[in-house]
This record gives C-alpha cells, sequence and structure tokens, in this order.
C-alpha cells in the first residue's frame, strides 16, 4: 500500500509540473500581443436566437468582460468567465428579476432556474431596472482562465467598478 501511494503522490507531481509548464508556456505566448476588445454589445442582442456569428472567440471562450451602463458610460463590473454564457446569463436573469420585487427569489430563464441570479444580475436591477437596454457589454478572449482571472484582478483594481465594489450590496 504505501509504495502505491508513494509512486501515485510521485504521479501527481509530476502532472502538476506538467500543467504548470503548459500554463507558463501559454502566459510566455501572450508576451508581446496586445488583448484585443469587441466593440460595445447591447446587452438586448441575442447572439443565439438572432443567428450571429460571435464576434470574437466561440461560445465556450474564456475572457475578461466588462458591464458597462449606456447613459453614463461608466463600467459598472469586470468579471471573468466563459465571456459569452455570461453575456447570455447576465440578460436573460435581468430580465426574468425585472417581474420580481425581490431579488432572492427563485427565478426562471428559458434555460434554467437560478436563486436571484448572478450578483451582477441583481446589482444592475437594483441600480436601473427599467430596462435592460440600457446596459451593454464589452469583452476581450484569453482562453485561458488563469491569464483572465489575473487581468480580471488587474483591471478591478484599476478600475474600481461600483459592483465589484465591496459595500454596494443588494437588499
Amino acid at each position: 500500500m504505501a509504495v502505491q501511494v508513494n509512486n501515485l503522490f510521485r504521479q501527481a507531481l509530476r502532472n502538476g509540473k506538467a500543467r504548470l509548464q503548459k500554463q507558463l508556456y501559454y502566459y510566455d505566448a501572450w508576451e508581446g500581443w496586445n488583448i484585443v476588445w469587441s466593440n460595445e454589445y447591447n446587452m438586448t442582442t441575442n447572439f443565439l436566437k438572432e443567428h450571429y456569428r460571435y464576434p470574437l472567440g466561440d461560445r465556450k471562450s474564456h475572457g475578461v468582460y466588462m458591464v458597462i451602463y449606456i447613459p453614463t458610460g461608466e463600467i459598472m463590473y469586470i468579471g471573468e468567465g466563459i465571456v459569452w454564457e455570461r453575456f447570455n446569463k447576465h440578460g436573460i436573469i435581468f430580465k426574468s428579476m425585472q417581474k420580481f420585487k425581490t431579488y432572492k427569489a427563485w427565478v426562471k430563464s428559458d434555460k434554467c432556474y437560478s436563486r436571484g441570479g448572478h450578483e451582477c444580475s441583481a446589482k444592475m436591477i437594483a441600480h436601473d431596472r427599467s430596462s435592460l437596454s440600457n446596459w451593454s457589454v464589452k469583452l476581450c478572449i484569453t482562453e485561458s482562465k488563469s491569464i483572465a482571472k489575473e487581468y480580471e484582478d488587474v483591471l478591478r483594481e484599476s478600475i474600481k467598478p461600483r459592483f465589484n465594489v465591496a459595500g454596494f450590496h443588494v437588499t
């Protein structure tokens, strides 16, 4: 048993080193390049229903996105994830939450149930529930969760979007 467990531990170390080397190679590959940001897309745009092609990446592309309040042009939220799914999810949940007076209700969209929606969607509703057309998104594709997370953290620290700052709570 001890020999097998130790061999598995050494295998885990080799696997971890290989994964980290691959990540390091990916970070090095970006060196010298500038990230490409999309145009600003109104959150009412439905890339799936309207048969749009995704302007950057594909449906499962990982990256960073900014939610912008159109009347002021202010960047209200910065997040990372599978960006086109987040774009669609925020819009779907916003529209569902417009129908409820509480942000803690279980809301049903055409795709899923969500308990009060994503934090950003709830804050969008609290700030301006009048129309989803008041909101837009810009995004970039990194295809790497670790790079996207690092970039998100640097952008949040620099820009300090209102919805990302501690103390802005939905009640």
